[in-house]
């Protein structure tokens, strides 16, 4: 009859992946604030299919209603970057004064989202990277 009385758990594995959890996670959080502002910036440059006009000399294609905005100048894209706050924490910034209108829309124009897409890309990114980390 065997003896149920002792179990023995080996948890070495989960000791290697205890210290080498600091390390991970603060690459993991750079790694996908940069993720996110590449995201970004792809959304910016994806074909417009709203408005056609002429502004300055030069034919501009906005975005559609419901679509991340188009580039124009090209200032939001350049705006927009990761940084570090702290080890773990990260922020992708756009830092323009109309980036909150864009993101929102106002009462004269639908919103077109690039802020929460973003968000939800770096969010997808991030369990991926951890399924990965932590199998």
């Amino acid at each position: 009859m065997a003896d149920i009385r002792k179990v023995v758990l080996d948890t070495s594995g989960l000791d290697r992946l205890i210290v080498s959890l600091p390390a991970n996670a603060a690459k993991l959080a750079g790694d996908a604030a940069r993720a996110g502002e590449r995201y970004a910036k792809d959304l910016f440059s994806q074909p417009a299919h709203g408005r056609t006009y002429r502004r300055g000399g030069r034919v501009h294609v906005a975005s559609a209603p419901g679509s991340p905005p188009a580039i124009d100048t090209g200032t939001l894209a350049n705006s927009t970057r990761a940084e570090p706050v702290d080890d773990l924490t990260w922020r992708i910034s756009f830092a323009t004064e109309y980036a909150f209108y864009l993101e929102y829309g106002t009462r004269d124009m639908a919103a077109r989202p690039f802020a929460k897409p973003t968000r939800d890309a770096v969010t997808d990114f991030v369990k991926r990277r951890m399924a990965e980390i932590v199998p």
